[in-house]
């Protein structure tokens, strides 16, 4: 007698391999049988004729940390058939804490922490449910902080001793292994020794190395991918590389970075990585990569008061300079290089107002507009924030387009969202801090429905595999990834021809279309399009 049975879905199983039909049978949270399951007995049934049932989604790279807490249901991750999320990353993880811990970058003002251990933060979430699964990381900063404090400075040899045995704690409990953030404070004090150091006391636990690496939004990238890779060597641990992107400043390509990955694996080094599947920028960041800080602020997004400078023509003198200050200026650390922009080619126009004679050139760069109308771009920029107002939208795209293709097109890339469970009316909550962006409620839907059916640039199957059953391997959920009889039925049900992101820059707030049910450990979290806030999740806690 089975709970549900999903009759006449297509089922691409998360290995990679083709579809093939046939009923799905869910008993106690598990997949306890495939085939033709119509002379059996359930108490449900879900028609999945015409569509496709797959494994649950996996974010490789969350940072849901906190917001699980304040927010069990997760509502955008599990519309989008998010069923497991990886948190604990870029060095910040929701344990160890202690009052030098507490209140890291991206721990959410206004929010009591208030446990300290893995246990406790485990608990915190069994006790009250959650939409996901969790499978948390434990991170470099976080548990630098909680030992060393957040000086800039190398631990002693009794705190090394410390941070190990936190370390080994944590990955003997069931943690996966150790994140870095090496360009935030205080993980980026740390050492490549000492990173060693601490891998090589987790690598016999089957421990892992995930990093948000030194470097990545500079020239520098090489290097910084030579370090983890470092690491992994030395310490004979996987390596997983956080977000990988290619700055179009740099002078070399994806395939470069590829041809170093490939070169490792023939190694011996087990590297893979994760993408964000968007090259752009958030919204704000187009404002915000132009501007000075004192004229414009991106967290209250006060058009208005930058109209009202651009009106007054001392100020507007005052603002053309130092945006072209801003612009030449020379970048050299990773906030000035990641957020003020080198170009007027990579601010791109997203929208305008529905009758604005700038309709005609939504798509193309500042540099390309100033170059149609004989111009400078900084007043082409200013006169469109007067007359568009709130219904301007610029993009800063720091990613290389191509560079991002090929990336995407490796058979090693998993996906991640880099943001936090959320939903739409919790826009203004104190814990949401992140830039909106339609990846937070679109990624996975905007991978099969953009990437997927119109460019073509993988397979569905092999979409699949990288959302599925390639995150599960290199995180150790031995029991999800894949449409298998024993595994947990973490499943999804969606329409291959519709399925896409409703969210953009100027609405990124937008739950995705095509997506008809979702099940987390066989409790149906979305029907019918709808979200029913079960709380199906776990934390997945791997086994050593």
């Amino acid at each position: 007698m089975f709970d549900i049975v999903i009759v006449g879905g297509m089922i691409v199983d998360g290995a990679g391999n083709p579809w093939y039909k046939g009923d799905i049978g869910i008993k106690d949270g598990r997949i306890e049988g495939l085939g033709n399951l119509s002379g059996l007995g359930r108490t449900r049934t879900i028609d999945a004729q015409g569509l496709v049932v797959s494994p649950g989604f996996i974010d490789a790279h969350s940072h849901s940390d906190f917001s699980l807490v304040i927010n069990p249901p997760a509502e955008s991750q599990v519309a989008q058939g998010i069923t497991t999320e990886v948190i604990g990353n870029c060095g910040y993880s929701p344990f160890p804490l202690n009052e030098q811990s507490r209140g890291l970058s991206l721990d959410p003002k206004g929010v009591d922490n208030y446990w300290s251990t893995l246990d406790d933060y485990v608990n915190i979430l069994q006790r009250q449910g959650t939409g996901t699964n969790v499978v948390p990381l434990i991170g470099c900063s976080t548990l630098r902080a909680a030992v060393v404090g957040r000086e800039d400075r190398a631990p002693t040899q009794a705190e090394s001793e410390e941070m190990k045995g936190i370390l080994k704690e944590a990955v003997e409990t069931g943690c996966p292994g150790l994140s870095t953030g090496l360009e935030y404070a205080p993980g980026k004090f740390a050492e490549p020794s000492e990173l060693i150091t601490l891998c090589r006391a987790i690598a016999p636990l089957g421990g892992i190395y995930v990093s948000h690496i030194r470097g990545m939004y500079s020239d520098t990238l090489l290097d910084a991918l030579e370090e983890a890779l470092r690491v992994g060597r030395e310490a004979d641990l996987p390596v997983q590389l956080s977000h990988l992107f290619i700055p179009r400043s740099n002078q070399f390509g994806a395939q470069e970075v590829l041809e170093r990955i490939e070169s490792a694996r023939s190694e011996g080094i087990d590297v893979t990585m994760d993408l964000m599947a968007y090259p752009t920028s958030g919204a704000w960041w187009g404002f915000r990569a132009i501007l000075p800080e004192w004229a414009y602020d991106w967290k209250t997004n006060d058009i208005e008061a930058l109209q009202a400078m651009i009106e007054d023509p001392s100020t507007r003198t005052r603002l053309a300079r130092d945006i072209g200050e801003r612009c030449t200026m020379k970048k050299t650390g990773f906030f000035e290089r990641n957020r003020i922009f080198g170009s007027w080619g990579h601010i791109i126009v997203h929208a305008v107002s529905d009758q604005s004679e700038m309709c005609e050139h939504v798509g193309l760069s500042m540099e390309g507009i100033a170059q149609l109308k004989n111009r400078d771009p900084v007043d082409v920029f200013l006169d469109l924030v007067l007359r568009e107002g709130r219904q301007l939208v610029l993009i800063h795209l720091r990613h290389s387009p191509e560079a991002h293709d090929t990336l995407l097109r490796s058979g090693l890339a998993m996906f991640g969202l880099d943001s936090i469970a959320t939903a739409p009316q919790l826009a203004s909550a104190p814990f949401n801090t992140m830039q909106a962006h339609p990846r937070h409620y679109g990624t996975f839907a905007y991978v099969l429905g953009e990437l997927v059916r119109e460019r073509k640039l993988m397979s569905l199957p092999e979409a699949i595999r990288r959302c599925t059953s390639l995150p599960a391997q290199r995180y150790g959920l031995a029991d999800r990834g894949c449409v298998k009889e024993g595994l947990a039925a973490d499943l999804l049900i969606f329409d291959e021809s519709t399925i896409g992101q409703r969210a953009d820059f100027l609405n990124p707030r937008l739950y995705p279309r095509g997506i008809e049910y979702v099940l987390v450990n066989g409790q149906v979290a979305l029907e019918k399009g709808h979200l029913t806030k079960n709380l199906g999740g776990r934390v997945l806690l791997k086994r050593l």
